[in-house]
């Protein structure tokens, strides 16, 4: 594991493409302490790997070696991690990543102060804790994780813990995040023979790419004590797993269950609403939906609450689909089929001198343009170590940063619970929607 101490740091162990994974994992916490029976439901079926997945694999796997190296993100740019059996090749780091690992970078070296120790990577064991019951022990459950990020504070006794979050599509949240409780635990089982033992533990969840009213980095103290209260209804919720016939529940945490497409609770669910929606269901004729004008607003809630559930489901088949098509199977009436490409230059250097040759100038094919944000902190940081400073002073970085600005994204919709601000004012979501609709 890498531990990057005050003053020192050690290689990792493994790449976070090859490690193994818990039968009760960390990861899957929210969703099997919510579904038990999803762990049984998702057994033999191969852990594959989505892009999204992947990629944050690879920008985990640059964020350690910027911060057990000494590295900023942006010099790990044109360099390619997360590789895997799905992607070779990995991802290569460009820009946007650079951009969103320096967040959590920062915000390490901001929090580390002379005497904290910081464990990159740690893996622990919470399998000897779940064995101590003997439901866990005789089913043979395994318990285990890797926390991305602890920061130990022995003159405050405080145990930072966390979680680095690269995707952008959902905000995930800190409070009573099951994960970030999960590593915690892990951390003071693991921890607690090297003289780790604190009174408070902070669990931040740092996502730098999706939008939340409390920033890229939230956070949450939880007592210690209130830390193995909780560690009983973690195992109360692994024992429900073990039971002969272990609850199924749909809901959001289907999004990420290898067995969403054969779970037949996700399936009930989804005919439920197609029966209440759908005015004709059959194999034989085109099914019709209603106008969604005509719904009451209680109607349409209905429907809403329970799109997500029919959305996972039909994600789900399609990905199972394709992949049996793909691997030679066959589905009746589908097939796959070559997908449109865009057109591109095998070689830009030869296409510039044919264009040059037929009479167009630089300036009619290659406008002059000014460099990105992220390039510029690349250069800039080159040229101050060509000049023997180390690292991107705060000067710089002071006098870039007011030079950019984030635009504003397009509204979406979301649940009243969702911790954002609602938009307010007459057609202010509206107007954005006009440019799709047109």
């Amino acid at each position: 594991m890498a531990v990057l101490c005050e003053g020192g740091s050690a290689p990792s162990n493994a790449g976070h493409s090859v490690r193994a994974h818990a039968t009760l994992g960390a990861s899957g916490a929210y969703r099997w302490m919510a579904c038990p029976g999803s762990v049984a439901l998702s057994h033999g079926i191969p852990n594959t790997s989505s892009q999204y997945a992947a990629e944050g694999t690879a920008a985990h796997e640059a964020l350690e070696l910027c911060l057990s190296g000494g590295h900023d993100a942006i010099e790990m740019t044109g360099r390619h991690f997360g590789k895997c059996t799905e992607f070779p090749e990995g991802f290569e780091v460009d820009e946007e990543m650079a951009e969103a690992v320096q967040v959590a970078i920062d915000w390490v070296r901001g929090n580390m102060e002379p005497g904290d120790v910081l464990y990159l990577e740690r893996r622990f064991d919470l399998t000897p804790l779940a064995h101590a019951r003997p439901a866990l022990a005789a089913a043979d459950v395994a318990m285990f994780g890797t926390c991305d990020i602890l920061i130990w504070k022995p003159e405050l006794k405080w145990l930072y813990v966390a979680d680095y979050k690269h995707g952008k599509g959902v905000p995930v949240e800190v409070r009573g995040n099951t994960q970030l409780r999960y590593y915690a635990l892990g951390a003071l089982e693991t921890l607690a023979g090297e003289g780790v033992q604190p009174e408070y533990v902070h669990l931040y969840v740092v996502q730098p790419r999706a939008f939340h009213k409390d920033g890229k980095i939230r956070w949450e103290r939880v007592d210690v004590l209130d830390l193995v209260e909780w560690s009983s209804d973690l195992l109360d919720a692994a024992e429900a797993t073990t039971v002969q016939t272990p609850k199924l529940a749909a809901g959001g945490h289907c999004g990420f269950c290898p067995a969403a497409h054969l779970c037949p609770e996700l399936e009930h669910q989804s005919k439920a609403l197609a029966v209440a929606e759908f005015e004709e269901l059959s194999v034989d004729a085109e099914p019709t939906v209603p106008d969604p004008s005509t719904l009451s607003p209680e109607r349409l809630a209905f429907v809403l609450d329970r799109a997500d559930i029919l959305e996972t489901w039909l994600k789900a088949v399609r990905a199972y689909a394709f992949g049996l098509l793909n691997s030679g199977g066959a589905v009746p009436g589908y097939k796959l089929v070559q997908g449109l490409g865009r057109r591109v230059w095998a070689d830009e250097v030869e296409a510039a001198i044919v264009l040059d040759e037929l009479g167009l100038a630089d300036d009619d094919y290659a406008p002059r343009k000014v460099i990105s944000p992220a390039q510029a902190e690349k250069a800039v940081g080159a040229l101050l170590k060509a000049q023997g400073v180390k690292g991107f002073t705060k000067e710089a970085k002071s006098k870039l940063a007011g030079l950019t600005f984030t635009p504003r994204a397009t509204p979406t919709l979301a649940r009243d619970e969702d911790p954002r601000q609602a938009i307010t004012g007459a057609g202010t979501a509206a107007s954005e929607f006009d440019a799709i609709t047109d």
